[in-house]
């Protein structure tokens, strides 16, 4: 049900609700409480200790509403008596209260209790109007919600809505979780959860009904994770391509490097799996540098010697003509042809007797029947892609009929790669269909990487440091967030600078004479690709530029970035943009730069923690501890995280056992056909259908 349909809603809190990101009665039963607040004992007036929070009952004495004058807001003051004293109390800007709070009405209240000349008094105290046989203890319930917020919406007007909205839809929930499973696990139903996280009588209520909650988030993703891992057994097959000695030998030869110790396992992991008539489906992780080009260029050799063609996609088209060149040069010689595939380029014909490497942005995507000849491919980068782009990729020609018992389709063996070090719960959570692959061992050969913090202030220290780095013959980077200008507020005087402005400013200054380039989205693909020729052959030292530069740009003696509105961008975005510098051997460190001026504490935490570290591992767990699940799967999928409950990595343990429950269902039901299970299906296709690429079971 649409939330503007529910009863109760009226324009004010309709606008919070859709700032809130709530946008149906469900979203609104899971919005949960960020805390709650213990409502204090009642205690005899006399007894309020000063400074800690307190509870009273008894009958308003007196009350008036006093004017602040000259424009400014007033306030009502009421006194309440019992038996033993009075008690004070003040509200401010709550003119409304003189129609509620009026002498002999019987109050409870509570709130945090002061002293003043003696005598009792509360601010903006929590107030309710007592029945006429009314107990005061029993005058609400001993723990009060308190819920994220916006502009105009109190966590006590959520809070009485949300009550209202209890009343009648629970009533209408069903719970998919099998009774047999839900009773072995101990949990109450879905209704009851529900109503302890929104109202709880005790601390065990809440409790109780986060760990029902974080279960069903849990076990949601895991199924879908099992669901498509049996459904791609059951319907499709990948080219089995054997290796041999002589085989691995000659790709070896052909390579410009030796391989790595931690190369030479993952290889042989990736050899492992593409031996198998299974499609392989591994994500090989490593830190900016480690060396996973190499490993999946092995790759692609390994299904050219049995005559398959593979594919490498990239996010942008920067990227996937570095790798295009970096893969002409490095197979130079051999009988291999590496094709460019971008917009509105041809596609080559893909014979068994002619294997190619096929390079490419998602123009790859538009070719029909394009998987019928390739064996492998390659996501480079894969968190920039949307779901249905990787899964389009995947997909065999569009139209073919349903598997059978007989004949299952191609699909091709698949890589994705990323210099973002995923968490372990993380990889567990949201990549438990992936065969995980890790390059530990840290780049060798590079510059070591200085990151410094500086306010906006003190920009001309940076670009007087910068400048002499130019001048020293180092190239360097100076990345912002945006192409356009912008201000802060919308009455904001100050402008913050975009690209454009930030690179014309720059030519005009003393760092013009070194030469400034500037690359960005919205340019064309040749301007693009002149700005970054100019720049990697050294005829300009300055690259002004959004981040996509992100990945790929590769101009291994660029020793100095400087990052402007730092505190705008992601603690793994901010290390994956660092990564652009140092890739040289050298005792010389390189400087990062990080212009910023936090507001929030999550902000400031990120800014001490890329000044702290430098290793990519311990900025991704950084990362998930300052962000929080939710946020950290916003980062790498589309749409809202399907994890508002569940806490990573302390829920460890509840996902390792949602993880067992979830195989234990789909060994038994693989489709979730069963009725018992019917339910759980329609919850995970309108939950997280698209979320977690279930996109090809239908």
């Amino acid at each position: 049900m649409p939330i503007e349909q529910a009863p109760g809603v009226y324009p004010t809190l309709l606008a919070g609700y859709q700032r809130l990101g709530i946008r149906s009665v469900a979203d609104l039963i899971r919005h949960y409480p960020s805390r709650y607040e213990t409502r204090p004992d009642h205690t005899a007036v006399v007894d309020l200790v000063g400074g800690q929070p307190g509870a009273a009952a008894g009958i308003v004495a007196r009350s008036r509403w006093v004017s602040g004058g000259w424009g400014r807001k007033g306030r009502f003051e009421a006194v309440l008596e019992d038996d033993t004293g009075v008690l004070r109390m003040i509200w401010f800007n709550s003119p409304f209260l003189r129609d509620k709070v009026q002498p002999g009405v019987r109050l409870t209240v509570n709130g945090k209790v002061r002293r003043v000349d003696g005598m009792a008094e509360m601010v903006n105290p929590r107030w309710r109007v007592l029945g006429e046989d009314e107990a005061p203890e029993r005058a609400g319930p001993r723990l009060r919600p308190i819920y994220p917020t916006t502009e105009g919406l109190t966590s006590d007007r959520i809070a009485g809505h949300v009550s209202k909205t209890l009343a009648w839809a629970l009533e209408q929930v069903e719970d998919p979780l099998p009774e047999g499973l839900r009773k072995d696990q101990n949990l109450p139903t879905l209704a009851r959860a529900f109503e302890m996280i929104h109202t709880p009588d005790q601390e065990d209520d809440h409790l109780a009904a986060r760990r029902r909650l974080a279960y069903n988030e849990l076990l949601l993703v895991q199924l879908g994770v099992q669901l498509k891992c049996a459904f791609i057994r059951d319907h499709y097959s990948a080219p089995s391509i054997e290796s041999s000695d002589r085989v691995d030998q000659r790709i070896r030869d052909r390579m410009p490097f030796t391989l790595t110790g931690a190369q030479d396992e993952v290889v042989a992991q990736i050899a492992s799996d593409m031996a198998r008539d299974l499609p392989m489906n591994r994500l090989l992780q490593g830190d900016v540098g480690a060396g996973k080009t190499l490993v999946a260029v092995y790759a692609m050799m390994l299904a050219a010697s049995k005559g398959w063609s593979s594919a490498l996609m990239a996010p942008t088209e920067v990227l996937a003509i570095q790798h295009y060149q970096r893969l002409a040069q490095t197979l130079t010689g051999a009988d291999l042809p590496v094709h460019l595939v971008t917009a509105g380029m041809e596609v080559p014909a893909l014979t068994a007797d002619r294997p190619r490497l096929l390079v490419g942005t998602q123009a790859l995507l538009n070719r029909e029947g394009l998987t019928e000849r390739i064996a492998l491919v390659i996501i480079d980068e894969q968190h920039r892609f949307g779901v249905r782009q990787r899964g389009q990729l995947r997909q065999t020609e569009a139209g073919s009929a349903p598997a059978t018992v007989f004949k299952k389709h191609h699909r091709p063996h698949q890589l994705v790669m990323t210099a973002t070090p995923i968490p372990r719960t993380l990889a567990l959570t949201l990549f438990g269909d992936l065969d995980v692959s890790t390059i530990r061992e840290a780049p060798q050969g590079r510059r070591p990487i200085q990151t410094k913090v500086s306010s906006p202030e003190q920009m001309d220290h940076v670009l007087a440091d910068v400048i002499e780095r130019a001048r020293a013959g180092e190239p360097g980077f100076v990345v912002l967030p945006t192409i356009d200008d912008r201000g802060e507020t919308d009455d904001d005087e100050e402008t913050v600078l975009g690209v454009e402005a930030r690179a014309r400013q720059l030519m005009n200054s003393p760092l013009g004479e070194f030469g400034v380039e500037m690359v960005h989205g919205r340019m064309p693909a040749d301007q693009r690709q002149r700005a970054m020729t100019a720049f990697g052959s050294g005829r300009s030292k300055v690259l002004v530029a959004t981040t996509v530069i992100e990945v790929g740009v590769d101009v291994p003696d660029a020793g100095w970035m400087v990052i402007e509105q730092a505190e705008r961008f992601g603690l793994a975005q901010l290390h994956q943009l660092r990564g652009r510098i140092g890739r040289i051997a050298g005792d010389t460190p390189c400087v990062c730069h990080l212009i910023s001026r936090p507001t929030t504490d999550q902000a400031v935490q990120r800014m001490a923690a890329i000044v702290k570290s430098t290793n990519g591992f311990e900025i991704a767990e950084l990362d998930l501890q300052i962000r929080g699940m939710g946020e950290f799967y916003g980062t790498r999928q589309a749409g809202a995280s399907p994890l508002r409950m569940a806490r990573l990595p302390e829920d460890e343990p509840l996902l390792r056992l949602a993880g067992r429950d979830a195989k234990g269902i789909i060994k038994d039901d693989p489709r979730l056909m069963r009725p018992e299970h019917r339910l759980i299906r329609r919850v995970l296709e309108l939950q997280l259908g698209e979320s977690i690429d279930l996109i090809d079971i239908g």
